[in-house]
């Protein structure tokens, strides 16, 4: 494009801004892709708010720049402005749309979302999830914390994770990743789990569990996780993994130094009484608590 090409519309698209012509107009200017962008820009001007103007400031200084020496003042056209805010709009635009997008939950919170690709993820309490505005040949994030994931069939989609990855071409799988704890679990189709050297391949209805390099492989026969329906379930979890889970859906401190926090778990928790979840775990195992406003207390029996 000749440059003054470019002049012609800089200019015309001042003029769009400014309200001088119709939405229908400038399209003879630009491609359907830079008006759509160009629409996006001239919304976000809606908030960009003129400083308020000082009279009796405004006269002081122009009182002071009379007495200096007279300088070769240039008017600069309204037109040009608006050219160059589209300029800076622009590059900003386009600079926030190649950031991540970053999600993460509260203490309690689940949050469901559907990624760029139309898969679906549901991530638990105090989880936090990142992936681009944009795949381009691969689809990967990374996570930390738990999720559950539909993913729509496509190219390879790959969750990384501190533990390891996981990596399907479309599925259902849930992945937990805590700290010195990996779990997986597939819903539908076939994933492929790469922790350290090893490779794990697991079909619909089977588990991977990893907690201090102790592997557990076993089946199950839920069509979803139970905490995207509001309870927590364990098989032979290490009471740690399971006290991280309370304090992460109940936002409290639990003080456990007075027992063993290795010893296995299976059981279950729900979300929405804390007294009667504390029952649920700690009564089986022979634990006693007590609660103080938001830490709870552990003893032995």
């Amino acid at each position: 494009m000749k440059q003054s090409d470019h002049k012609t519309n800089e200019t015309y698209l001042a003029k769009w801004l400014a309200g001088e012509i119709t939405d229908k107009e400038i399209q003879t200017y630009i491609s359907e892709k830079d008006f759509l962008a160009y629409t996006k820009i001239k919304e976000g001007l809606e908030y960009f708010v003129a400083p308020e103007f000082d009279v009796n400031k405004t006269k002081k200084n122009i009182t002071s720049k009379i007495q200096q020496k007279p300088k070769k003042v240039f008017q600069l056209n309204w037109y040009a402005a608006a050219a160059a805010v589209i300029l800076l709009l622009t590059s900003a635009y386009f600079f926030n749309a190649s950031l991540p997008t970053h999600i993460q939950t509260n203490f309690g919170e689940q949050k469901t979302f559907v990624l760029n690709d139309g898969s679906e993820a549901v991530l638990n309490a105090k989880s936090y999830i990142q992936y681009p505005k944009k795949w381009n040949d691969k689809r990967e994030l990374d996570l930390h914390g738990e999720a559950f994931f539909k993913v729509k069939k496509g190219k390879s989609f790959t969750v990384n994770t501190n533990n390891g990855a996981v990596t399907v071409l479309g599925t259902q799988f849930d992945v937990n990743s805590q700290p010195d704890f990996f779990l997986v679990k597939c819903y539908e189709g076939k994933v492929r789990v790469i922790q350290n050297r090893d490779t794990i391949y697991l079909s619909k209805g089977k588990a991977y569990q990893n907690y201090n390099l102790n592997i557990d492989l076993w089946d199950f026969t839920s069509d979803q996780p139970n905490w995207v329906k509001g309870e927590s379930d364990f098989k032979s979890v290490p009471l740690e993994v399971v006290l991280n889970e309370l304090e992460n859906q109940y936002e409290i401190k639990i003080k456990s130094d007075k027992i063993d926090t290795s010893q296995l778990f299976t059981g279950s928790f729900g979300h929405k009484n804390l007294n009667i979840a504390l029952k649920s775990v700690f009564y089986p195992m022979g634990i006693n608590f007590k609660i103080e406003n938001k830490k709870v207390f552990l003893s032995k029996k």
